[in-house]
């Protein structure tokens, strides 16, 4: 018996096929053409140390002051260096997406898969859209607070995926062509960390006090590294200026009527907008 009854199928599973298929393709050719380790990490290498400036933008270096007065160092490859990881690594696919957003709080989630051996990694940054008095974020800075999330979920995420060991190498490759280069201009260079810290309004006795030295002279070329490593933690947008340089906190705007962040803040948060492309 023949009957006329039509079967409907909804958008999302036409999406999940078209998705699934896409996937197994993409598998089926990363199997095809399994990557070279050797010459994924030497395109790794090339790329982080092509110059200077990728060089410093591939290590992050955060320094936690305890109660009791003890410094707890915190380094590690940043979003730049996740970047060349991936497209260097091959056959990855890597994607984020916003996945909550209630008003108050915004949840970012990024997935990074190895389609050669089938391994791969969920990771969510959840960040506040919120200023301390209670307002919530404009617009423009909700998009730059999702985009500064999202870059440090995908870091993240792709070093779940991409083996660490490697990863570990290339930072501290980094980190001494950074100290080799501070060592032979060392006034030029510590002449630059200046200039890019005035972007988030960090001045230069905010960054001698950092040092813990006098003058911007006594600065060495282990203290450039280690400012080079905190000035690419704030690109990334993976901490606030305040956090590593807590004076910010008490520069604020002359209008008493409202309370407002600080202008170093908004310094920082507009250099970061600028940098994730945000209009």
């Amino acid at each position: 018996m023949e009957t006329n009854e039509m079967q409907v199928i909804s958008s999302t599973e036409v999406l999940q096929a078209v998705t699934a298929a896409e996937i197994d393709q993409q598998i089926a050719t990363a199997h095809r053409f399994p990557r070279d380790v050797v010459a994924s990490l030497n395109k790794m290498q090339s790329l982080a140390l092509m110059d200077e400036e990728t060089a410093a933008d591939c290590f992050y270096h955060l320094e936690r002051r305890g109660k009791d007065g003890s410094v707890t160092i915190i380094e590690g490859p940043s979003v730049r260096l996740a970047e060349i990881a991936a497209t260097s690594w091959g056959n990855m696919r890597f994607a984020t997406r916003v996945v909550g957003n209630d008003g108050r709080m915004v949840t970012v989630e990024a997935v990074a898969h190895d389609l050669e051996s089938n391994v791969a990694s969920s990771q969510q940054q959840v960040r506040s859209i919120v200023t301390k008095y209670g307002q919530t974020y404009s617009t423009d800075m909700q998009v730059m607070t999702i985009n500064a999330a999202s870059s440090v979920a995908r870091r993240n995420a792709i070093y779940n995926v991409v083996p660490k060991a490697y990863i570990n190498k290339i930072v501290e490759q980094c980190k001494q062509y950074v100290k080799g280069a501070a060592a032979n201009s060392l006034r030029d260079r510590v002449q630059k960390l200046v200039s890019a810290f005035s972007k988030y309004g960090i001045t230069a006795e905010m960054i001698v006090a950092k040092c813990g030295v006098a003058t911007l002279e006594e600065i060495t070329p282990e203290m450039v590294v280690n400012l080079t490593g905190i000035g690419s933690a704030i690109k990334d947008g993976a901490i606030d200026p305040r956090e590593e340089f807590p004076q910010l906190a008490t520069v604020v705007r002359n209008d008493d009527s409202q309370p407002a962040v600080s202008k170093a803040v908004a310094k920082a948060k507009e250099a970061l907008e600028k940098a994730n492309g945000v209009a």
